[in-house]
């Protein structure tokens, strides 16, 4: 929040506005309380609970909020009052941390019934998600601002909570900085048609203190020094207790109302701070209070009020079940049985054993229910009720139903619109329907007619606007949505007071009937078969999971049992990737982030070797096939046989061909101990070149220093009157210094003595003690200054250090590449009888597979098919779970408890997992399971919203960010740098490499298409596939050859269009950006496909999807071109428009000019330097080289190296290689790297190290 001073007394005799209404005095230690309790006002039947949460005080480097006190104390004053809000229960949590807020948040919204208002309000600090991917955060007394992932409130929770909770109206209030990054994606729905009704409505009402951009206004202090509320927050509690906001006079105030009456006064009042509402769900207003009519009303003191009145809570973290992984495995058990049990597109010759039509007046949409919350099971349901017995399937109820016609299939297929899950209970008269969770839009029915983006979000969107019982306000509901988006029309009039008994299939017509279905959904567990007979077994022998990698994710801290190990690394590394490494070795749990670009697949294959030449069993594992074949293939170039791809049947082939050639294997070249000695030689020649290059990187630092003070120490010397260039002659320096500190404050003949030693250095001034003083120290960093010069100049110079450097990297590649041959060799020769009796194993063969182990370490498989291992604790001695991202949480558990120790390696800013899990389900499988929202908050565990990734990340309190990049042009990484990981990333990318056209590497091709449903399914853009053609074209023409050329697309329509164009273009790949994770080429042609006529649902969804546009980006190494309509995707902001402004920005490059004196300095030397001209903040391949000097034939690039912190040598090492990156032999051109301290030598003119 921003501090503004914005909150005023109002005297008892001030008229307030003129208005006629009500005043009211805010609080002072002076006000008189006013304790006068008038009658309690009617405003709704439902039972009102409030919770403020305020968090004043942080304990990692926030500001102090003391406003949030005020905003807390008011409000809840104004909620109390039995003439205002008139709430049952008003709750205040101040200063809470982090793991205690979501504990109350579930435990107060988990508590509310269907018969109440709960409201919500949260004031505090802010912060809305770097990546614009409209995740928000809420500040706690814990937060930490390089950690609002894990230490703070994420709005995903908050949402979560209030979706999940029962009440029948909901309000969250959010007084923060950039809270309109909550309400992003709601959609408001309202409508004050029905007042006089008791309102059920289910969905949440949102009012935010500022947009998702913009910052909050705190209050300050009033006249008696204690602190005032927030701007938004003092006019909230002002026009409740005043009745301003009541604008239609009906005696009550309504949210919708209020926000108006906030939004125009806080606008008024400071035009930079926007108030924003937003809804889901929200179909009727909502009432909060009573108009006030009496009185002036005075509230109490801040800091003084009394708490009685109201009920306060000690609110505690939230604890983890009695046994928390037996919970938590059967939490996750439910989910994914859930996941897999969605309802799909029925045939309609499957009535009676798939589903039934359910007679009679609609019930179970409109719950008009019996008493205990049931309704009676249709006739005719028998079959269905023993399908779903016998085979586990979840049942479903659904209207209206729809029947799609093809011509290409004599059986329709038939689905209902909107569907809700149902139970069968047992009643007093036998089985019984009992409906639970909400209302939502079939998925399999709206991806076939909408495409898989728009039903998506259509699907995530869309909530009920009908009230309990009316089935008149169904049908508007159903027929709006038939025509908008599904486009299909009612076949028959639907009345759902008398639904039909059976399905109409005579009329042949597409389109809804007026029948309702009860119908089954099998659970589709053949791929999670394996998974769920893991988690059996993980659970069953819970005991021994404190022996295994996976203990970690609960009781984190442990560290590894690694014995002595030695790198063996065939792939170059650099300093991040050995950190990675070595954590990996000796720590039981490592998390690791990968960023595109960065090395990851190098570091993986890097770790493997490692392992396997260690004696050590490692399985590299992730949840899709690309990111497993890639390690294998890439440790298979390496040394055959390294790793063993295993997996499903076509894998075993693959597996089976990789063990009989081991087993053939004859003895090798060399034994294990000779390619160790050589090796180990290798590893202590680069370790001494990587320690030259730290000392030298010290050494440099010493000088800049030197270089300063001798400056300093001369400048002062002047300053008096001293002679800038004499110095000592005939006399060591050292001993002048020496003699002259002494006389300094000689007395017996001090003066004639000073003069004497002065008039060394050419002082014939008077001799005092002080000139003496100045004179020691200016010849002394003089002598500094020099000896440690001269010391450098017989140092290696930079390009003899990279040369020794890449020496030694090469020895050690070569080296370690025989070591793990040696090692592979030696492990298949003497387990070649185990092998043998793997290979000819017929039926169950994990006795066979654990005796191959400890001679065949290496192998790879995907999540899913780990049970091709034995299900032992600790089976081997490293799990490395790569794109971890993408991986659910229960899938990566039976590879974690595989493992001794484990690394979790992925980039949350890519691809999610994928899942379809409601909310609903997942509320039952915490029910179920005996877990609560919030530990599983705490522990990141949620299965909805958490990966594999962020759980080990939460355990591990943070992960090692792989922090170079190589792949992409810096114009087109600086793009993902800056929104994706806030500048955390060095690009290192060799552009004079790349397979380049001379074309700018980020470019926009503006189209102005028309978005149309591609055979009334996902979008494609006509005028767009032909603008991506005729790029693709030209691009072909301009690039060199061999070059690869990508065309990437969010939405599967255009997909197909593009696939269609190119299908006899072999150089062309075309894909969705999910098809091409993993992938990467030289150009990249990104089509956004929205235009202004498509459905703002189809845009909202990509722009909610921040990281398809992270890998669509990062998919181009030299030129991203994207095609799109530019104004449109301008004008929507985040990603979109932050790539239309890179576009056209100079520079990308993160580094900065040199500017100020030290600019003028290399200005200054460069200038001096015959026959070339000079320039400064030159760009250059993408970079920016600090000087060019330029002699028409020849140029030299300049880096002024400015590097600080971190280790010495690893800093030096980026300088050489930004260096190096600045030249460019085609272009005749070289580069130089420039210490800072060459700024202050004035001993060497500056062409001896410029040129």
């Amino acid at each position: 929040m921003c501090l503004m001073v914005a909150w005023r007394l109002v005297p008892s005799g001030d008229d307030w506005r003129n208005s006629g209404r009500g005043r009211i005095v805010w609080p002072s230690c002076s006000a008189d309380v006013c304790t006068s309790r008038p009658w309690r006002p009617y405003v709704t039947a439902l039972t009102k609970r409030a919770l403020l949460i305020g968090t004043e005080n942080y304990t990692s480097g926030l500001s102090a909020l003391p406003c949030t006190r005020a905003d807390t104390q008011l409000l809840a004053q104004v909620l109390e009052h039995p003439s205002l809000g008139a709430f049952d229960e008003v709750e205040i949590l101040q200063d809470a941390d982090s793991r205690a807020v979501r504990h109350r948040l579930a435990e107060f919204l988990g508590a509310a019934g269907t018969h109440e208002q709960v409201v919500v309000f949260l004031t505090g600090h802010g912060n809305a998600s770097i990546s614009g991917d409209g995740r928000f955060f809420f500040a706690t007394t814990d937060t930490c601002p390089g950690r609002w992932d894990d230490t703070a409130v994420s709005s995903e929770y908050v949402n979560d909570q209030l979706e999940q909770c029962a009440a029948a109206q909901k309000i969250a209030i959010l007084d923060c900085c950039e809270s309109g990054g909550f309400t992003r994606g709601f959609s408001t729905r309202v409508s004050k048609g029905a007042r006089g009704s008791l309102l059920r409505s289910r969905g949440v009402y949102v009012l935010s203190s500022s947009s998702a951009e913009e910052e909050s206004f705190t209050g300050g202090v009033d006249s008696a020094g204690l602190p005032a509320p927030s701007l938004f927050t003092g006019e909230l509690v002002q026009a409740l207790a005043t009745g301003q906001a009541d604008r239609d006079g009906d005696g009550v105030i309504g949210v919708d109302e209020l926000f108006r009456h906030v939004s125009e006064q806080v606008r008024a009042k400071h035009p930079r701070q926007t108030p924003e509402k937003s809804a889901l769900g929200v179909n009727d207003e909502i009432f909060i209070a009573k108009t006030w009519r009496g009185p002036t009303l005075r509230l109490a003191p801040i800091g003084l009020r009394s708490t009685a009145g109201a009920p306060r809570k000690q609110v505690v973290a939230a604890s983890a079940p009695e046994d928390p992984w037996q919970a938590l495995i059967d939490y996750y058990r439910s989910c994914v049985l859930a996941d897999a049990a969605e309802p799909v597109l029925m045939r309609t010759d499957q009535v009676g054993t798939s589903f039934v039509c359910v007679p009679g007046p609609e019930r179970i949409l409109t719950g008009i229910l019996d008493d205990d919350g049931t309704c009676e099971l249709p006739p005719g349901a028998e079959r269905l009720v023993r399908r779903v017995a016998d085979d586990d399937c979840e049942l479903w109820y659904g209207y209206p139903a729809i029947v799609l016609l093809s011509g290409a299939n004599r059986v329709a297929d038939v689905a209902p619109l909107f569907v809700r899950r149902v139970a069968l209970v047992e009643g007093a008269t036998g089985p019984r329907l009992e409906p639970y969770g909400p209302v939502e839009p079939h998925r399999k029915l709206a991806t076939k007619l909408l495409g898989e983006e728009e039903a998506q979000t259509f699907a995530d969107e869309y909530e009920p606007t009908w009230h309990a019982g009316s089935h008149s306000q169904l049908v508007k509901d159903v027929n709006f949505h038939l025509g908008d988006p599904y486009q299909l029309r009612d076949v028959h009039k639907l009345q759902p007071s008398a639904l039909d008994a059976r399905l109409d299939l005579e009329t042949p017509l597409s389109g809804a009937r007026n029948a309702a279905l009860l119908f089954a959904a099998p659970r589709d567990i053949d791929a999670t078969k394996g998974l769920l007979k893991d988690l059996d077994r993980i659970r069953q022998q819970s005991r021994t999971i404190a022996t295994t990698a996976l203990a970690e994710l609960l009781a984190p801290g442990q560290s590894g049992a690694a014995s002595a190990w030695q790198l063996v690394a065939p792939i170059a590394l650099n300093d991040r990737q050995r950190e990675v490494i070595a954590s990996a070795m000796g720590r039981r749990l490592t998390v690791a982030t990968g960023p595109p670009g960065t090395g990851k697949s190098q570091l993986v294959a890097n770790l493997v070797a490692t392992a396997v030449a260690n004696g050590q069993t490692v399985l590299v594992a992730s949840t899709n096939n690309q990111a497993v074949n890639e390690v294998s293939q890439r440790v298979g170039a390496m040394v055959a046989g390294a790793v063993v791809r295993t997996g499903s049947s076509d894998y075993r082939r693959e597996e089976a061909n990789t063990l009989a050639d081991l087993a053939a294997l004859g003895p090798g070249p060399g034994n294990v101990a000779t390619a160790r000695a050589q090796l180990n030689q290798a590893l202590a020649a680069q370790e001494a070149v990587r320690a030259e290059f730290g000392t030298k990187a010290r050494f440099e630092e010493h000088l800049l220093r030197l270089a300063r003070e001798r400056e300093a120490a001369l400048a002062r010397w002047a300053a008096i009157g001293g002679d800038p260039v004499s110095l000592p002659v005939g006399t060591p320096w050292d001993h002048w210094v020496a003699r002259a500190r002494k006389l300094a404050g000689a007395r017996f003949f001090g003066r004639t003595r000073r003069a004497r030693l002065l008039r060394d250095i050419g002082w014939t001034r008077d001799p005092v003690g002080e000139v003496c003083m100045r004179a020691a120290d200016r010849v002394a960093a003089e002598l500094s200054w020099r000896q440690s010069r001269a010391y450098a100049e017989r140092q290696r110079t930079d390009d003899e250090l990279v040369a020794a450097a890449g020496h030694a990297d090469r020895a050690v590649q070569v080296a370690a590449t025989a070591d793990l041959a040696a090692a592979v060799t030696e492990g298949a020769r003497r387990g070649s009888r185990a092998i043998n009796a793997l290979l000819q194993a017929t039926r169950s063969d994990w006795a066979e597979v654990k005796r191959v182990l400890p001679h065949v370490r290496g192998w790879a498989v995907t999540s899913l098919s780990v049970r091709r291992f034995p299900t032992d604790p600790g089976l081997f001695d490293l799990v490395i779970v790569d794109e971890a991202s993408q991986c659910l949480i229960p899938h990566v558990l039976p590879l974690l408890y595989r493992a001794k120790r484990a690394l979790i390696i992925g980039d949350p800013m890519q691809l999610p997992p994928v899942q379809q899990l409601a909310v609903a389900a997942e509320k039952g499988a915490q029910r179920t399971s005996g877990v609560n929202a919030a530990w599983l908050e705490d522990v990141a565990a949620n299965y909805r919203r958490h990966s594999a990734f962020h759980i080990a990340e939460r355990a591990a309190a943070g992960s090692l960010l792989l922090d170079e990049h190589y792949r992409c042009h810096p114009d087109i990484a600086g793009v993902s740098n800056r929104r994706f990981y806030d500048r955390g990333l060095a690009v290192l990318t060799d552009v004079a490499a790349q397979k380049r056209a001379p074309l700018p590497a980020l470019a926009w091709h503006d189209v102005r298409g028309d978005a149309r449903r591609a055979s009334g399914k996902s979008w494609c853009n006509d005028q767009e596939v032909e603008e991506v053609v005729r790029c693709v074209d030209h691009l072909r023409t301009v690039l060199p050859a061999g070059a690869g050329i990508g065309v990437v697309t969010p939405f599967a329509g255009q997909k197909e269009a593009l696939r269609r164009r190119f299908a006899a273009v072999d150089d062309v790949r075309v894909g969705t950006v999910h098809t091409f994770q993993g992938g990467e080429r030289d150009a990249i042609v990104f089509s956004l496909v929205a235009s202004p006529g498509m459905s703002s649902g189809a845009i909202g969804w990509l722009q909610r999807q921040s990281f398809l546009w992270n890998v669509a980006v990062t998919r181009a190494r030299a030129h991203l071109v994207v095609v799109g309509d530019r104004a449109l995707w301008t004008a929507q902001g985040g990603i979109g428009s932050a790539l239309s402004e890179a576009v056209d920005a100079e520079f990308q490059d993160g580094a900065g000019a040199v500017d100020g004196p030290l600019g003028q300095r290399l200005f200054e030397a460069m200038s001096t330097v015959e026959h070339m001209t000079a320039a400064l903040a030159v760009p250059l391949n993408g970079y920016l080289a600090d000087g060019l000097l330029d002699a028409g034939s020849a140029r030299r690039a300049v880096l002024l190296d400015r590097s600080e912190g971190g280790d010495p040598a690893g800093r030096l090492r980026r300088a050489l290689a930004r260096t190096r990156l600045l030249g460019d032999p085609a272009d005749r051109r070289s580069a130089v790297r420039v210490p800072l301290w060459r700024l202050y030598d004035r001993e060497v003119h500056p062409r001896e190290w410029l040129c």
